[in-house]
């Protein structure tokens, strides 16, 4: 199971709860978006980073590891928002705090 800490962190356990591993951790994230068992994403501003505006990452081994792949719409600048993951078309949406879905079939590398 993966669980999202207070401090903005991704912690995962196998044993139901007894203990937890942190795994990548991020000044503030949405919640993730798994397209798979291992496959998954978030939008996050890192710890330490000057940017304010989120950047979207990739975990393909169940959130041990986070890449860089893409950036978050065009005029989002902050978290106020969610992933969500359509599988049947295999793309990747994102929903503003207004309500507003983009869709983006290249890994956020572009947002419609």
């Amino acid at each position: 199971m993966l669980a999202v800490g207070s401090s903005g962190s991704f912690d995962v356990t196998a044993d139901f709860g007894r203990t937890w591993q942190q795994l990548d951790q991020f000044g503030k994230s949405t919640l993730p978006e798994f397209s798979s068992p291992t496959q998954g994403y978030v939008a996050a501003v890192p710890f330490g980073s000057a940017r304010t505006a989120p950047t979207l990452f990739k975990t393909t081994d169940s959130g041990k590891t986070w890449t860089n792949v893409g950036s978050a719409p065009p005029g989002v600048n902050s978290l106020q928002g969610s992933l969500v993951y359509d599988r049947v078309t295999q793309r990747l949406g994102y929903e503003v705090a207004s309500g507003k879905l983009v869709w983006s079939s290249d890994e956020g590398r572009s947002w419609r």
